[in-house]
């Protein structure tokens, strides 16, 4: 598959390129295994990405190129802004049930100083509650994907 088909599009993001690539992207670069001639990483986990959270408007899944590997980079689109999160189905820290599919903002995604503000805009956003007991999940800063 190359980059410059459709369903892809090319963004900078904390001064690093991004390929945001639509779920019919994805399927065809996991059809072909590459983009760009380069072998896909974890086609396994791409996979399991699409099917659990290629559903939603608010979530993407981009790829970056270092060193002649595709990295994926996770992210969340509020507001007309991308932001880097880590994806998951948050367990409750009160009652333990899961909540769905939601994101969690990863200070770790951000490359640079520059992404700091990035970071702390998202962080301003209010802590949610669990759609079980509506206890306030402090353990994870968490974004309801079917509420963004």
């Amino acid at each position: 598959m190359k980059s410059i088909e459709p369903g892809v599009e090319r963004c900078e993001l904390e001064e690093q390129e991004l390929f945001l690539l639509s779920t019919k992207a994805w399927r065809r670069a996991l059809e072909s295994g590459e983009i760009d001639a380069i072998p896909l990483t974890h086609p396994e986990w791409i996979e399991c990405w699409l099917d659990e959270y290629g559903q939603f408007e608010v979530a993407h899944l981009a790829a970056h190129q270092i060193r002649g590997k595709w990295w994926l980079v996770p992210l969340l689109k509020l507001h007309g802004q991308y932001y880097r999160v880590h994806f998951e189905n948050v367990i409750c820290e009160h009652c333990s049930l899961r909540c769905g599919p939601s994101a969690t903002p990863d200070y770790v995604q951000y490359p640079s100083a520059v992404a700091d503000s990035r970071f702390r805009e998202i962080m301003q956003l209010p802590v949610e509650c669990c759609p079980h007991c509506g206890g306030e999940l402090h353990r994870r800063h968490t974004l309801w994907l079917h509420h963004a």
